[in-house]
């Protein structure tokens, strides 16, 4: 990536971020933290959407459960609503300090995780699924590992996904200053696209078919049998 990119991308971001002020405007919390079970919407969910810079905490277990730790004041602003068979995590109003905004979820199934506007959103143990769609956006962030047959990652606007552990097939996509940093993924056949300053970490053993483009950077590990990159001149496919 050009510095004269990376210095476009760096001050779009800084720019976002402030305009959508993560801690700094709106309702504080009053420091006296409590903890509430929202047991009318701990059933039939098998994917997560946060936003608005919480903080979640995701476990595959037997049970559904959804659990919210925060300020006392902050508990009602924080919304877990179940739309179809996703579970929606949101602020009703913007947040300011807070002592915590945590939201814990276990369910047996979890086959997509969305976080934006700032949201950190952590698989606490390994994540089996025969599928899991992961999509960042907005400064948020998702860390996860899982064992999958298929697995997608989607980043974008300055967000990070961190994934590790074993898949069949990926197919990962970088834009605007994000990245998707699956370097302990292991997995047999790829498609990583990276541009805008975007940034795709990779292990592949079998087939990879890569494109960069826009200061866009996609590096992979594993000694793939096959590789097959497409790059235009401010993008870049490199072997570690």
């Amino acid at each position: 990536m050009t510095t004269i990119v990376k210095l476009l991308i760096a001050a779009a971001l800084s720019l976002f971020l402030s305009s959508c002020q993560f801690n700094i405007a709106g309702v504080s919390g009053n420091g006296n933290v409590q903890t509430e079970k929202r047991t009318s919407v701990a059933d039939g969910f098998t994917s997560v959407k946060a936003s608005h810079g919480l903080d979640v905490y995701i476990r595959q277990e037997n049970t559904f459960e959804v659990t919210v730790e925060a300020d006392e004041n902050l508990l009602e602003l924080i919304r877990t609503e179940v739309e179809g068979n996703e579970l929606h995590i949101y602020a009703k109003k913007s947040i300011g300090n807070a002592k915590a905004k945590k939201i814990y979820v276990s369910a047996p199934k979890i086959e997509g995780i969305t976080s934006s506007s700032g949201a950190d959103i952590i698989v606490e143990n390994l994540l089996k699924s025969d599928k899991l769609e992961l999509k960042s956006s907005s400064g948020s962030d998702i860390v996860v590992e899982t064992h999958a047959d298929y697995v997608s990652c989607d980043s974008s606007s300055g967000s990070d996904i961190r994934i590790k552990g074993e898949a069949n097939t990926l197919d990962a996509e970088a834009s605007s200053g994000s990245a998707v940093r699956a370097r302990d993924l292991k997995v047999a056949k790829c498609k990583a696209r990276a541009s805008s300053g975007g940034d795709v970490y990779i292990h592949v053993t079998e087939d990879l078919v890569a494109d960069a483009s826009s200061g866009g950077n996609v590096r992979y590990s594993g000694n793939p049998k096959s590789v097959s990159s497409g790059k235009s001149v401010s993008g870049n496919v490199s072997k570690d």
